[in-house]
């Protein structure tokens, strides 16, 4: 245990009856100032030898053999009085306390002020996955006190609804140091962080799902991928009408569930794949033919790019009302349904890179 170098003369004599082979020893300086731990290695009796003094003694006290300051071992010089021990070590121990206190520096902190803005006034806005309160499209934060130069990464997440069937977040890791006031816009789509799109899944009308595969001239030997199959009804009709492979990817567990049994009691598990998963988040869709859509503009103009990217050329995308931001469809064609409505379809089809 710890023990003040003033009293180690008289702890040595309380202990002097006890045999403790290589028992440790800490200890550290006077009251008042700086701390230094000093471990010695004890041997319980007998002669010991001095190098630097070359001299010779035999003690009833326990003489340490090794001492170590600051996890260096030393060794000890081994002397007939034990006050004359206890008094050397109190002075490297006030040596090492100058030291000590020219090592530790002063910490310098700072808050940091954050400008954060956000797609809408509504919005839900989350730093380091704690939700905040305020509103509005510009809102101000300030940190905690940090580490004035250090550096920091705070992770932003903003989510809100563009409309009444499609939820996005976008996610945002800023690095920044302390004591420095950042700004973050969160109002920019991040190319390398897609942004999360749950879209509420409404139904196509089966008439209007045979309409979509005539305009996407699907036929025998295509892969249709369809993000967001809902009841899987889409991938179900194309495959009938000659589609070799059909791929559904859906985030909702429930929905799903719900295609694949559609799928089965079709019986064509076989050819219908249903992925339970984010469409927009590392997915492949070069395979595919043929591209079915029903999921909102915000979702198209984010899938785009990964289309374009992907697809070979002759690929057809097809998608019932929605368009995919300034990218002009091929063709779009108004269609009136079965129960009277009237639907706009919308075709584009990849070309040749040049």
């Amino acid at each position: 245990m710890p023990v003040r170098a003033s009293s180690l003369f008289s702890f040595l004599r309380q202990h002097q009856s006890r045999k403790r082979p290589g028992w440790p020893f800490p200890f550290r300086s006077h009251p008042g100032k700086s701390n230094v731990t000093v471990s010695a290695t004890w041997l319980p009796h007998g002669p010991c030898v001095s190098s630097s003094f070359r001299r010779h003694c035999v003690s009833p006290y326990p003489f340490p053999s090794q001492v170590q300051f600051r996890g260096v071992a030393m060794f000890a010089v081994r002397t007939a009085r034990t006050l004359g021990l206890a008094l050397a070590l109190c002075l490297f121990s006030g040596g090492f306390a100058g030291v000590s206190t020219a090592q530790e520096k002063k910490v310098e902190k700072a808050k940091s002020k954050l400008k954060i803005t956000v797609p809408a006034d509504d919005a839900e806005l989350q730093i380091e996955g704690k939700a905040t309160k305020p509103t509005g499209t510009v809102r101000e934060f300030e940190t905690p006190d940090l580490e004035v130069g250090k550096a920091y990464e705070y992770v932003f997440s903003v989510t809100w609804r563009p409309n009444n069937y499609t939820v996005l977040t976008r996610t945002k890791a800023v690095e920044f140091k302390g004591g420095v006031d950042i700004n973050v816009d969160l109002t920019k789509v991040d190319p390398k962080n897609p942004d999360k799109a749950v879209i509420r899944w409404v139904p196509t009308p089966e008439d209007i799902v045979e309409e979509m595969l005539k305009l996407g001239g699907v036929k025998e030997g295509d892969v249709v991928y369809e993000p967001g199959p809902g009841d899987g009804r889409m991938l179900i009709a194309a495959v009938k009408k000659g589609a070799k492979k059909g791929v559904g990817i859906e985030i909702d567990a429930k929905k799903a569930a719900e295609a694949t049994d559609a799928v089965k009691k079709a019986k064509l598990d076989g050819k219908i794949t249903i992925i339970e998963g984010d469409a927009l988040k590392d997915r492949d869709y070069s395979e595919a033919s043929v591209v079915l859509l029903y999921m909102g503009n915000e979702f198209n103009a984010l899938l785009r790019p990964v289309l374009e990217k992907q697809l070979k050329p002759g690929s057809r995308i097809v998608s019932h009302r929605f368009v995919m931001g300034d990218w002009a469809p091929d063709k779009t064609i108004d269609v009136k349904g079965a129960d009277g409505d009237e639907y706009k379809l919308h075709l584009w089809t990849i070309k040749e890179k040049k």
